[in-house]
This record gives C-alpha cells, structure tokens and sequence, in this order.
C-alpha cells in the first residue's frame, strides 16, 4: 500500500531533521552500516545516499516513476542541506551533485528515462563529485589543522569514493580498496587518539584524489553506450613467464564474473519419416504403426554456449547462432544464479546477438579494447564453457586478422584468427587482452574433427561494439549503403592501374541514382581511402560502409587516370535499397 500525501511530507520532514543533526557524519556512516547488519536495510547500503537511491531504483522497476522521482528528491535535499555547511570552494561540487539529482527527479516524473542505467550513471556522478567536495575540504581542514573536521571529512570522502565504485558496477580494485580502508583508519586515529599523524592524514587525501578521478570513465560508460571501446597497454611479458602467467592470471579473475553460460531450447515441428509408409503393410506390421499417424510431432532441440554482461542493466552479448530460433533461454551467472532470458536483438550477417536478464543486483561487466590496435603474435585469452565445461580459460595469440570468407561469404566478417583453444560451447564468450580487454567475440573453427584444431575466429571488439548498441538501442542494425559493387583487385590489375600494390577496393558497377553515383564514383574507380581509414580490400569497404551512420558525409579517397581523387559521399540507408529490389 502507498503511503498517503501527507504521510510522504511527514517523512521528508523527519529525514531532513535526521540529516540535519548528523547524517553526514562518522557515527552516522557506522549507524547505517550497523542498521544494514540488523537487515531492515540492504547490506550494500553504506552511505545514507543510498538508500533514497536503492529505493528509487526498486521503484523504476516496478514502473512507479513518481515514487522514484520523490526517492530521488529527498536525496537532493539531504545533498542541498549539505551543501550550507562546506566551504565556497567545495560547495560547488555538492551544488552541481544536487543539480544533478534535481534534473534526474524531473525526468522520472516526465517519463524520460530509459534505463536503471541512465539512473546509475547520475548516481555514480553524484557520489564521485561528493567525495571531491569532502576530499577538497579535508585538505583545507588539513592547512588550518582543523583535526576534528579533518576526520569527518576524510571518512565522507572515502565513504562516497566507495559508494561510486559500488554504483559503476565494477569491483572496487583491491589497490582502491586499500587506499578507502587507509582512509578512514587513519579519519579515525584523529578523532581518537591526540598523537595522530597530519602528515600521514595529507598523503591519504592525495591518494583519495587520485582514486576520485579515475571514477570519472564509470558514467562515460553509460552515456555514450554500454559498449564502449577503452585504449590498452598489454603487459610487458618479454624475458619472464611468471609476469605471463599472472598476467593471464588476473585477467581470468577480473573477467569470469562477467562471463555467463547460456541454455536454450527449441522446440520445433519434425515431418514424420513414416508418412510415405503409413499405408503399407510391412511396415505397418514390423514397426507397429497406428492407424492415424500424426503427420509431424514436436522435437525438442537443446544447446549451450557462453555470453559476456555488457552493462549492469543485465544486457548479455553472444552469438546468433547461441540463441537463433531459441523458445526457452536460460543464463547462468559464475556465481550459480540462473535466470530466463530474453532476445533483445539479433543480426545474423554477423552472428552477434544480445539478450537480456533482469538482475537482482548489480553485476560486473567486461570493458571492450581496441580490435584495429591488437598485433599479430600478441597475447590473447579465451574464457567460456566449452562443452558444457564452465569458466573455462585458455591462452594463445593472435594469429592473424581480417580473415574473412570463413563461413557465409555474403556475411560481414572481419575475423580475427587465434590459436587459443576454442571448442563447441565457446560461442559467444570473451577474446581478451592481457589487461583484460575484450577486442573479440569467439564465434568459429575451422575443423574436420568437430574439436579444436588451432584455428578458432572471433568477431572484432570494432564491429561487436557497433553492432551490440544498436541492438541494445533499436532492437536491429541499421546498415549505411553506398550503391556500387566491388570486385578483387589482383596484383596484375593494379599494376595496370598503376598502383604499386593491391590494395584498395576496384569499382565494378555503380548503380544508378545510388549515393556512389550522386558522390561521382565510376566505374573503374579503385578506393583508397574511406574517410580517413586506409582500404585495404574490398570486404574490408563494404564493413565500413556498413558501419557508418546513413546520412553521414564521407569522404572517398579514389585512385582515377593515375592520380588521387576526393570525392564525398553521403551514405544511404540499406534500407533504400531493399525497397528498391522488392
């Protein structure tokens, strides 16, 4: 039952009475941590933030827009309260934090947002800008030797530090934890104990700066997508094995918790092979079969492969062929706990799918590298549930890339090639860097045995990001379209163009009234450059094309009559050319 009007103001009243006195403070860090324990609240709830957030959150997902928006509220108000008792300085950070719980409120109650994601990435904000105001504060209380308010603030600085962390999803790193725990240890010999170190307390505030800061790429995250692609540095691996090792080490730890195995089951109708023979006697006596025989039963297919938490709002990225025509899906977390799926969207041009399960709590996601950065020969691993065998992790390099013509030809492929053991029930999981970045989907092997023969394909991180948002997004993937087809340019056809190598993508026909034909391509034109990518073959146009925005403006790099021409384009809508053909 809904509590009433004046029932909700009482509330606010008492809160803000609450707050007033001593929310804001150590004892009231350790009495909400202490209610957490008695189980009235929940036990990840550390800061008293957080509570209006969790309820704001259980409210979003039972549709009650207006009760989160007043959870959201009450917590700009505790913020503003706040916010009279910091310094100038710090006071613009609080002030820009309940802004930003302001706006949230009134895009609840305008219906506005989308996502519990939307809603975690201002939380995560609203907690890191929290924990600079105290941490910038702490560093004044430091200057005038203000012990007491020295305290308070590094522990509020170090609470909120935590509690952003915790709404990114992510698990805290253990260096960051280290540095949390230091903190309030060190907040708390000051408050106690007369003979606390200050120079100590002032290396703790730089460490917590530095640790505020990196929490800035958690709502970036959010906001342009929950695919993103982060730059990587692999470690050094040159000269030892034991740093290989660990590496990959830690990689397997950092990486499995957002791994899932995925089940499906079809259930499909099969054509009876006794139909032809229902009213011959042999077969009739032999095979005992019924006087009305069924003309199709149902058959009930069932498979397993593996998939990889791309956000916190539960949205999972596999391959097509994992849950293509699936009428049940069920997903399995590292931790053992099960829940039924469903399809967000698929793309079967390049076998990438996503689906969706509705978390009970928020879980760890895997963070996408750069695909067109990744070397051949550098180190990569592989994590999955290779037949039926969970958390599974191999290693190996990559052994080539851009292979394409793997399987459909008529597909968009990119592939990258590795060596790392990839068998049946890997479809779907993670290809990763030593630092721990996915730059590929394990898709395929080639095999005459069924098993792994050392040649396995993943999906590159650059079309897998591209493709899983708009799914995410529209359910389907709009393709950019250019109106020309391509043939291979050969080593003697580019010799008599005039090319010293073959590379680029040779112009064969230019359909009519197509973006090619408006932008002036012709016939005979061999593309170098798309934008400012270099092309280095047909297939790889064709993806970029694909991959680009209808209606964007690009700019074609042409080889025509033994020179470099620019010509720009506006690509199309694929779209456009499927009404066409029907």
């Amino acid at each position: 039952m809904k509590p009433t009007k004046s029932g909700i103001v009482a509330m606010s009243i008492l809160s803000l009475l609450i707050f007033a006195n001593f929310v804001f403070s150590a004892s009231a860090v350790r009495a909400a941590t202490a209610q957490a324990e008695k189980g009235s609240i929940p036990s990840s709830i550390k800061n008293p933030l957080d509570e209006h957030f969790h309820k704001a959150e259980d409210d979003f997902k039972n549709k009650d827009n207006a009760g989160a928006a007043s959870q959201v509220q009450q917590a700009a108000s505790l913020v503003d309260l706040e916010a009279k008792t910091t310094e100038e300085k710090t006071n613009k950070s609080i002030l820009e934090a309940r802004k930003d719980l302001e706006d949230l409120s009134g895009k609840l109650k305008n219906g506005t947002v989308k996502s519990e994601g939307e809603m975690r990435t201002v939380f995560v904000r609203v907690h890191q800008l929290l924990a600079k105001a105290y941490s910038e504060q702490a560093s004044s209380s430091w200057t005038k030797k203000a012990v007491s308010q020295l305290s308070r603030d590094m522990t509020l600085a170090a609470d909120n530090l935590e509690s952003a962390w915790n709404w990114t999803g992510r698990e805290i790193e253990k260096e960051t934890q280290t540095i949390i725990v230091s903190a309030k240890e060190i907040a708390h010999k000051l408050k106690n104990e007369s003979d606390a170190n200050l120079g100590e307390a002032k290396k703790s505030i730089g460490s917590l700066n530095k640790e505020i800061s990196k929490v800035k790429a958690a709502p970036e995250k959010e906001l342009k997508g929950p695919l993103t692609v982060k730059s990587s540095k692999p470690p050094e691996t040159t000269g030892s094995r034991d740093v290989l090792t660990t590496a990959i080490t830690k990689v397997a730890e950092s990486t499995i918790p957002a791994v899932v195995s995925i089940f499906v089951t079809e259930r499909m109708n099969v054509p009876n092979p006794f139909v032809p023979y229902e009213h011959n006697p042999f077969f009739k006596h032999f095979f005992h079969l019924p006087k009305k025989m069924p003309k199709k039963f149902k058959e009930k297919l069932e498979g397993l492969g593996s998939g990889m938490i791309v956000d916190t709002d539960g949205h999972i990225l596999t391959n097509n062929h994992v849950v293509a025509g699936a009428t049940v899906i069920k997903v399995i977390l590292s931790t053992g706990d099960e829940y039924n799926a469903k399809v967000v969207g698929t793309d079967p041009p390049t076998d990438l799918a996503v689906v969706k399960i509705s978390p009970k709590k928020i879980l760890p996601f895997v963070t996408f590298g750069d695909s067109n950065k990744v070397k051949v020969g550098q180190w990569v691993v592989a994590i999955g549930r290779p037949r039926g065998l969970t958390e599974s992790v191999t290693q190996g390099i990559i052994s080539a890339k851009h292979r394409v013509g793997i399987e459909n030809p008529t597909s968009y492929q990119d592939f990258l090639q590795t060596d790392a053991p990839i068998n049946p029930g890997n479809s779907g999981g993670p290809l990763l860097t030593l630092d721990g970045k996915v730059i590929g989907v394990n898709s395929a092997i080639a095999t005459e045995s069924g098993g792994f023969e050392g040649l396995g394909f993943a999906i590159p991180s650059s079309m897998a990001v591209h493709v899983g948002n708009a799914l995410i997004k529209y359910g389907k993937v709009e393709r950019g379209w250019l109106g020309a087809s391509i043939q291979p340019l050969t080593p003697s056809l580019a010799k008599s163009f005039g090319l010293s190598s073959p590379h680029g993508a040779l112009i064969a026909q230019v359909m009519k009234q197509s973006p090619a034909d408006k932008a002036g391509l012709k016939r005979g034109d061999i593309v170098l450059k798309y934008g400012e990518k270099k092309v280095r073959t047909g297939d790889n146009l064709r993806n970029d094309v694909a991959d680009t925005k209808a209606g964007t403006e690009v700019k074609l790099t042409v080889w025509r009559d033994d020179k470099e021409k620019v010509l720009t384009v506006k690509i199309g809508n694929l779209e456009e050319l499927k009404e066409r053909l029907t």
